[in-house]
């Protein structure tokens, strides 16, 4: 891209003009965060310190950052984690994007009474980001998470080291709720499973449609396949008292009720993301 020597600021205009060019969303953001990241440099360095020549083998490193980027690569899969709910976590070929809507699922476990030391299931863990988000939050809690991706299940153990509750949390490798026993029950159960519907996949963003492990976005034409596998059995393992909590879909929400109402519980509330979309419902055991 470039040979000859670059200040900081010459090289932060540039790379945000060529991202520009290639048509990325937000191009001024991107090319902060990958010269922030493939240079080392601190937020001061690029507000005070535009005028710094760049070594060349930074700026090489920041190029192939770029270059990347420019064929849709999400910048979080360039270096490998993003930021969710104030906390960093790895991120995989193996793993789910985490995305700022899937905090909606965490605000409302948080407003749960939950007390002291609830025991927490996490069905299609991925990066472990729901989990150990609410472990980390509530100091006294437990969990299980479940994925049926080994290579995510090791994705989730290293994020829970980083964040220091790898010893309450359990990993299991299965199917939703096939690893479990019987006799086992959670006071909340927790899920963000795949519910694209299959025809829609191709109609997504490219940077999740080429990037985002396919098997975390769709599990059948409906897009409620998983929920139905989920919800025939949940009742066995909610104890009593106990919630469920399932990011939904657009659109979803009536869809979910039904599904629900058809598995003798309940929807006890639902929460709206940002945008005001329906996100997230919570479900309950009371008998229709």
């Amino acid at each position: 891209m470039q040979n000859t020597p670059e200040t900081l600021d010459q090289l932060l205009r540039r790379i945000r003009l060529f991202l520009k060019d290639k048509g990325m969303d937000n191009p001024s953001l991107d090319a902060r965060i990958l010269v922030r990241e493939g240079g080392s440099f601190s937020d001061a360095d690029l507000i005070s310190g535009g005028d710094s020549l760049v070594q060349p083998h930074l700026i090489e490193k920041i190029e192939q950052f770029v270059l990347r980027r420019a064929v849709g690569e999400p910048v979080s899969r360039i270096l490998g984690g993003r930021e969710f709910y104030g906390r960093y976590f790895a991120v995989t070929k193996d793993t789910l994007d985490p995305r700022p809507d899937t905090e909606t699922l965490i605000e409302a476990a948080l407003k749960l009474r939950l007390g002291p030391t609830p025991k927490i299931l996490d069905l299609g863990t991925g990066t472990g980001c729901i989990l150990i988000t609410l472990l980390a939050e509530i100091p006294g809690a437990t969990g299980v998470a479940i994925d049926l991706n080994v290579g995510a299940l090791e994705v989730a153990r290293s994020n829970a080291t980083r964040h220091g509750v790898e010893q309450r949390i359990e990993f299991r490798h299965g199917s939703w709720l096939e690893p479990l026993e019987s006799g086992e029950s959670f006071g909340l159960i927790v899920s963000n499973p795949p519910y694209i519907p299959a025809q829609e996949v191709e109609s997504l963003a490219p940077d999740v449609r080429n990037f985002d492990p396919r098997m975390a976005l769709t599990a059948g034409e409906s897009g409620l396949e998983a929920y139905k596998i989920i919800l025939k059995d949940l009742k066995k393992y909610l104890g009593c008292g106990g919630r469920a909590l399932f990011e939904i879909g657009c659109g979803q929400g009536p869809d979910l009720a039904r599904l629900v109402d058809n598995s003798n519980m309940s929807v006890c509330d639902s929460y709206v993301d940002m945008a005001g979309v329906l996100r997230v419902i919570e479900v309950g055991c009371g008998e229709k």
